[in-house]
């Protein structure tokens, strides 16, 4: 700065008074953020001021910091709540996947495996018995009017029972099972009682008219069964109340109560029938196949079959699983019904391009000598390549050691092995964890499908499970896809596989189904 020329006012633009009066005054000056000297140059006198030029960007970083430090103690303060959310997330998913396990998917109501555990603990029934209501038309109505209808009949159904709560203080619980039954805990006071109620409600239900949709309605055709009011101590109520039930409908019985005396020589007839079924069908060759079909969500191509086993008994009539199954396996007859199967089905595929699938259970699994004759069946018909081993999971689960053991000698076949049923139980899924190296398909439960679409607590579930799947390298098969909105939704959440009524019905030649 030329001292001849110097703008003083210039000078106390950027200094203030006293500075600048130093800065003219002294030949060396200092302040907090500028340093000056004289010079000559070419004999001209000039002050040298070397300013700091960053002094308002520091200004701005120490803004910018204490900025930056208030975001991230904010975010602090609002991260709390997320992390102790997020924390307990798992908890709320098991919380609300065992909610889902005990709570009916159709009605709502409570189910069976709620009603058997509050039954371990006899003091929450005490003094009550258990009244079943069947309903004895369910597959004529499904079969009429399909499932959709089906499932509005039983949510009206459910609703009406429960409507007899308010007006009859004995009236305590309803549950609801999945094989069209409706259970009453009622409080026993006295036999008049229980007749009156019993009656009303059977009269009531079987007279009221339920609306399908504006053109169709229907009537309920019911059984009931109940337990024995005259040991309310009992631990076996449901089982009483289940035994008076098959009695009943054998006999063609409205009304039916448990009656100690009868047990041996009359309610034992129904099964002492259909195990004389069971062996005239194994005696006569008359265990009959169907398969239904598995459909690949994403190349929309029907690619695998599931074996499914009837009888035909005396009478040329054609009885299902759900009717013989459990006879089978308290005889000695159930194992020769598996052997049978795998057999037929061996045979049928053994010239065919799909997989296919067969059920067993863990009975099947420990037998003596079996598992050496299905490597023995396997190699005979070459089917290792096809075959698909479903093993349900509600029963096997637990016995880890054998079911290792097990599907590790059908791995080294070359056998696929898939989870049946899987969410219909308390799952461990440790242990699917465990045998992830086994596995090939996981079959989520019909009972989480089904209403999939418009059910938020199954979206739930299904997408934990798949998110596990995906993560253990499992493929997902999807069971009750019974229509084109439950198929589209499986698919969007990206299950591999559906199967159901909207795929195909099980058919005795899959050549009839259009591919």
């Amino acid at each position: 700065m030329n001292l001849n020329t110097i703008n003083n006012s210039t000078l106390y633009n950027d200094f203030s008074k006293r500075e600048a009066k130093r800065i003219l005054n002294n030949n060396l000056s200092q302040g907090k953020d500028f340093i000056s000297t004289f010079t000559n140059i070419n004999n001209q006198n000039y002050i040298l001021i070397l300013k700091m030029k960053y002094k308002n960007q520091n200004l701005s970083i120490r803004d910018s910091q204490n900025f930056i430090f208030i975001v991230i103690f904010l975010s602090f303060i609002i991260l709390i709540p997320l992390a102790i959310y997020f924390a307990n997330l798992p908890d709320k998913v098991l919380k609300e996947y065992e909610k889902k396990l005990i709570t009916h998917n159709i009605t709502g109501l409570k189910n069976s495996i709620y009603l058997e555990k509050k039954l371990e603990k006899t003091k929450n029934f005490a003094n009550s018995i258990i009244i079943l209501v069947y309903i004895n038309n369910c597959k004529k109505l499904q079969s009429v009017y399909g499932y959709t209808a089906l499932n509005k009949i039983l949510k009206e159904a459910g609703r009406l029972i429960s409507s007899y709560k308010e007006n009859d203080p004995n009236f305590d619980d309803i549950y609801s099972f999945e094989n069209n039954i409706f259970a009453i805990k009622y409080k026993y006071s006295d036999e008049n009682q229980l007749i009156k109620f019993t009656q009303l409600l059977f009269n009531d239900l079987e007279n009221i008219e339920i609306l399908i949709d504006k053109n169709s309605s229907v009537y309920l055709d019911l059984t009931l069964g109940i337990s024995n009011p005259q040991n309310l101590n009992s631990k076996n109520k449901l089982h009483e109340a289940q035994m008076a039930l098959d009695y009943a409908i054998e006999k063609r019985i409205d009304i039916l109560v448990y009656d100690p005396n009868i047990k041996s020589k009359d309610i034992n007839s129904l099964n002492l029938k259909i195990l004389k079924s069971i062996k005239t069908a194994i005696d006569k060759d008359n265990v009959i196949l169907h398969y239904q079909a598995i459909y690949n969500n994403r190349t929309q191509k029907i690619e695998k079959f599931e074996t499914l086993m009837r009888i035909k008994n005396s009478k040329n009539e054609i009885l299902y699983p759900n009717s013989f199954m459990d006879i089978a396996k308290d005889s000695k007859k159930y194992n020769k019904l598996t052997y049978a199967m795998i057999e037929k089905s061996f045979k049928y595929f053994q010239d065919k391009d799909y997989e296919f699938s067969i059920n067993l259970s863990f009975l099947d699994i420990v037998e003596k000598g079996f598992t050496k004759y299905l490597e023995y069946k396997i190699n005979e018909y070459g089917v290792a390549k096809k075959l698909v081993i479903e093993i349900v999971e509600s029963e096997s689960i637990s016995n880890y050691k054998e079911i290792k053991r097990f599907i590790s000698t059908m791995k080294e076949l070359g056998c696929k092995i898939a989870i049946d049923d899987f969410g219909s139980g308390y799952a461990n899924f440790q242990h699917i964890i465990s045998l992830s190296q086994y596995i090939d398909y996981i079959k989520f439960d019909g009972s989480l499908i089904r209403n999939i679409h418009k059910d938020r607590k199954s979206q739930l579930l299904v997408g934990v499970i798949k998110f596990l799947c995906d993560s253990l390298g499992i493929r997902t098969i999807a069971e009750f896809v019974e229509d084109e909105e439950t198929l589209k939704f499986v698919d969007s959440m990206g299950i591999n596989y559906s199967q159901g009524y909207h795929i195909s019905k099980p058919v005795s030649n899959i050549e009839n189904i259009p591919q």
